[in-house]
């Protein structure tokens, strides 16, 4: 026996400074075990999880305005010979303007479609007359039966357009297909489509027919990254006629 314990004080080993029992020991081991556990998982930093990080992570988005159709009603202009009397029309022109509410509208300079010419003279190249023809001169339009739901109206995409930055100026030609404008938009601002219309009158001022003016937005990035409306709308009829007018508006892309 003391050949025992004087080897196990030659290898340090003392039962008498440490009084504890073997069970006690094995608890103790279990405790540091598990201490050192929990100290490596504080130390393990886990990401945040957000249902909108795929989202966050565009700077802007590409979105095309498609302008889709216009139709008018209440026109008070009876100026076109139907064969067996003279019907409402009007030689309509305008213009639809489709902008960001950024500086510089998003838009990189060729947001506005021009209907015809503005002011209602010269050369428009422009077929928005009820047979489809071109036209040489203010386009006449006949009046269409107009309902909130289900009117038909006269195709944009179907009807010589040209594409400006301006109201007073075409920077392209007249041509089918001109109804879709791209927007460069970031999260926080809006959407904006101005429509203006006018019936040209040679022997006195010009009719306001119909004025629009829709804002889609302030959009947030999760409305921006799922965006796809489509907008039907209409003027408020005033003494010459009014107007109903769709357009859509859709994302395209996130741009990083």
């Amino acid at each position: 026996m003391k050949t025992l314990a004087a080897a196990a004080v030659a290898l340090g080993v003392s039962h008498a400074a440490d009084p504890r029992t073997q069970a006690e020991r094995s608890r103790g081991v279990r405790r540091k075990k598990l201490s050192a556990l929990f100290v490596a998982a504080a130390a393990v930093v886990v990401p945040t999880v957000h249902a909108d990080s795929a989202v966050a992570a565009a700077s802007s988005y590409r979105v095309e305005v498609t302008l889709v159709k216009v139709g008018f009603f209440q026109l008070d202009d009876h100026s076109c010979w139907t064969g067996s009397g003279y019907s409402e029309c009007a030689d309509f022109y305008g213009s639809v303007s489709v902008h960001t509410s950024a500086a510089g509208g998003g838009n990189d300079g060729q947001g506005v479609r021009n209907i015809g010419r503005w002011g209602g003279t010269g050369d428009f190249g422009n077929a928005w007359s009820s047979s489809g023809t071109a036209a040489a001169s203010p386009a006449e339009v006949a009046n269409q039966a107009w309902a909130p739901t289900g009117w038909s109206g006269y195709q944009f995409a179907d009807r010589g357009l040209c594409v400006s930055a301006t109201y007073a100026r075409c920077d392209s030609a007249y041509a089918k297909g001109n109804n879709k404008v791209l927007l460069t938009v970031r999260p926080g601002e809006s959407v904006d489509v101005n429509l203006d219309g006018r019936d040209y009158d040679s022997g006195s001022g010009d009719d306001v027919i119909c004025q629009i003016h829709r804002s889609t937005g302030p959009l947030t990035s999760s409305q921006l990254d799922g965006l796809n409306r489509t907008i039907d709308t209409e003027s408020t009829a005033g003494p010459d006629g009014g107007c109903s007018f769709m357009y859509t508006v859709r994302k395209l892309y996130d741009v990083p």
